[in-house]
């Protein structure tokens, strides 16, 4: 079995190297011009975009033909591929890895079975969803118990954040039963999450309280009855708030393992500066479960917050 993930899953070259993994590309495109890939755009120059192309920036996934060339180089090690992507809601990636999955299974083509897991989610969320895959690779595990584990995953895991404003999500030209102008949305203060892929309101935050906390007070309450946990948390220039969100988890929750890291430039374009980011792996009743993996979470050495180009 041979693992392939998108870029927006959020995984660390360290973390990639360890298991072998192969990501595909995703790309920035601005007004219908390519801008350059995830892994090499910062988030200045997503505000620079969004401040000149408001509502014409989007993420663009790998095409079929992409997809069918990972596919075909992945399976002269081992037939059995799995591709774990981004909400089949957020982007094509899904259907385009479908598709150059069916060509793969064609008999004149090479023998390839390829499974495409839709984690419903994205960047730290997939990226859990990927581990579990890794470590059923890793362990040999049988191909069609890790896939029954990952979707059953997909369909009981969490992915909630909170932003200072709704500013990014609007600019970047995303619709949703959120759209709204950007200058009400910019007042809101919400954790929002993913539900069936979309963007769904899940709280609100009050004037006075932190959002962090009132984000953490929302993982308790959906992880109450869980005895296993995974968690993900990202951030996009709150090091130290990501950190000790990380740690209250780990003290208010059956944390088995955590994986922390600055948001992908994908997950940037919609959730702006100043964002904190979690998802929520339960591991309670599975049909494999899979060992926690190594510790591939960034350093704890803060980094110094960046200024976003946004208007505030």
């Amino acid at each position: 079995m041979h693992v392939i993930a998108t870029f927006g899953a959020n995984l660390s070259h360290t973390l990639q190297g360890h298991y072998g993994l192969s990501v595909a590309p995703d790309r920035l495109v601005v007004d219908g011009v390519t801008k350059g890939d995830g892994a090499q755009t910062s988030f200045g120059e997503i505000d620079q975009w969004l401040v000149r192309y408001p509502g014409h920036l989007r993420v663009a996934g790998p095409s079929p033909a992409e997809w069918g060339s990972l596919f075909a180089r992945s399976s002269r090690a081992d037939a059995d591929v799995i591709a774990i992507v981004s909400s089949s809601r957020l982007g094509s990636s899904y259907a385009e890895a479908c598709a150059a999955a069916a060509r793969s299974e064609d008999p004149s083509s090479q023998a390839a079975r390829v499974a495409v897991v839709d984690t419903r989610a994205t960047d730290v969320a997939a990226a859990l969803l990927t581990l579990v895959a890794a470590e059923g690779m890793r362990a040999r595990a049988p191909t069609a118990l890790v896939l029954q584990t990952l979707e059953l995953l997909a369909r009981r895991m969490t992915f909630a954040w909170v932003a200072p404003s709704l500013r990014h999500l609007t600019m970047s030209g995303y619709r949703s039963t959120l759209q709204s102008s950007p200058t009400d949305a910019s007042e809101l203060k919400l954790i929002l999450g993913l539900a069936n892929g979309e963007v769904r309101v899940l709280g609100r935050v009050p004037t006075e309280s932190d959002p962090a906390h009132e984000l953490l007070n929302h993982a308790v309450k959906v992880a109450a009855k869980t005895t296993k946990l995974w968690v993900g948390v990202a951030h996009s220039g709150q090091p130290v708030g990501a950190l000790h969100l990380e740690e209250q988890l780990r003290r208010r929750l059956p944390v088995e393992f955590a994986y922390r890291r600055t948001l992908a430039a994908t997950s940037y374009v919609y959730l702006g500066p100043g964002a904190l980011a979690l998802a929520l792996v339960p591991l309670d009743d599975l049909p494999w479960t899979p060992p926690p993996p190594p510790d591939f979470s960034e350093t704890r050495r803060p980094t110094r917050r960046a200024r976003s180009l946004i208007p505030e």
